[in-house]
């Protein structure tokens, strides 16, 4: 075999390996982006009903039940868009997979020498690469937006229990 093409078959390996890592690393980024708006949104929600308990049983009422339930509202809303955010971080990975699939399509084709099939699968790929950014935007919109309303909530959860637990001054 030439030199030259073992250089190009040694080439053709280093970047198919870099774009496997490249793909793994997003994956991961991607997972430990999403896991912190479930965490703080179920987490507060925990917290909230465990202080609500305690000054329940304490004074025997909970003077802000409605700023309360808009807190809670804010988290359980916020779940929700993390696990839209989810959802479409699973979907951006797939379509980025598909994507791949065509380009690794493409190349067989072209070792066929079948133009038309190297023509659709990079058409392919392309429409692929496309909806995964789509669907890589709206996971990011969502976790944005369970993080907003996690810090509403916050905001809202502790103006409730601070009113309910300080005594009021007139």
């Amino acid at each position: 075999m030439p030199k030259n093409k073992e250089k190009e078959i040694e080439r053709y390996k280093a970047m198919q390996a870099y774009r496997l890592e490249l793909v793994r690393a997003t994956n991961m980024f991607e997972h430990a982006a999403l896991k912190p708006p479930f965490i703080l949104n179920g987490g507060a929600l925990v917290v909230v009903m465990a202080l609500l308990g305690a000054i329940w049983k304490d004074h025997g009422q909970f003077a802000e039940r409605s700023l309360l339930v808009y807190a809670l509202a804010c988290w359980v809303i916020g779940l929700f868009f993390a696990a839209i955010a989810a959802a479409s971080g699973y979907q951006s990975q797939f379509s980025f997979l598909k994507s791949r699939h065509r380009e690794l399509d493409a190349e067989h084709a072209k070792d066929k020498g079948d133009k038309n099939e190297v023509r659709r699968n990079l058409s392919d790929k392309k429409i692929e690469g496309e909806r995964g950014e789509n669907w890589r935007v709206w996971a990011k919109v969502c976790a944005g937006l369970s993080l907003l309303l996690f810090l509403a909530g916050v905001t809202i959860g502790v103006t409730a229990l601070l009113k309910s637990i300080l005594p009021v001054t007139e």
